[in-house]
């Protein structure tokens, strides 16, 4: 028999398959196990306060960035499947007092070189009624870059009951989103 067993990181959904014969329960555990330990190890620069300290009250939240092409003096920079934009909130009730965002790549798009350029993001804070209440820009990161790379975060603030959300863009362009539910 096949059971599934899924993690569930913002709006991406992680899926692996255990098996739960007797005779290879085991080896179905093990995977499961070890795909437990790569998403935990994948979260970890999150998790970590900027003291030091755990991240006991906040949460964390993963979406994938889909494939995207774009131009600059006639070349086209074609960027694959495989980056996410994920962010961590720290805090206590309404009250933010930090985040830690970024974009990180796996496979053939963590190796494309000057994928990303002039990025920056764009953070919005939403009340019940799918309203924005207040958004921060970061500047402009000119330049460009690869892989792995980390969005300012978002200023200490009281937030209302709602959601948090962060804009990824790259030349301007919205590239990805990652939202998080705030509660009080």
């Amino acid at each position: 028999m096949i059971t599934k067993s899924a993690a569930v990181l913002g709006g991406a959904v992680l899926i692996g398959a255990a098996t739960t014969a007797p005779a290879s329960a085991s080896a179905g555990l093990s995977e499961v196990r070890e795909f437990e330990r790569a998403l935990t190890a994948a979260s970890a620069p999150y998790d970590a306060a900027a003291d030091g300290g755990s991240n006991a009250r906040g949460g964390f939240a993963s979406r994938p960035v889909g494939s995207f092409s774009w131009s600059w003096k006639g070349t086209t920079i074609n960027v694959p499947a495989g980056c996410f934009l994920n962010m961590s909130v720290r805090g206590s009730g309404l009250n933010l007092s930090g985040t830690t965002t970024g974009v990180d790549c796996i496979g053939p798009a963590a190796i494309v070189p000057g994928m990303f350029c002039n990025w920056s993001g764009r953070y919005q804070f939403k009340d019940t009624s799918n309203r924005v209440y207040a958004t921060e820009t970061t500047s402009v990161r000119s330049g460009c870059g690869q892989a792995s790379f980390h969005i300012p975060g978002a200023k200490k603030r009281t937030m209302r009951a709602g959601s948090i959300c962060v804009q990824f863009r790259n030349n301007g362009v919205v590239r990805g989103t990652t939202c998080m539910a705030v509660f009080k």
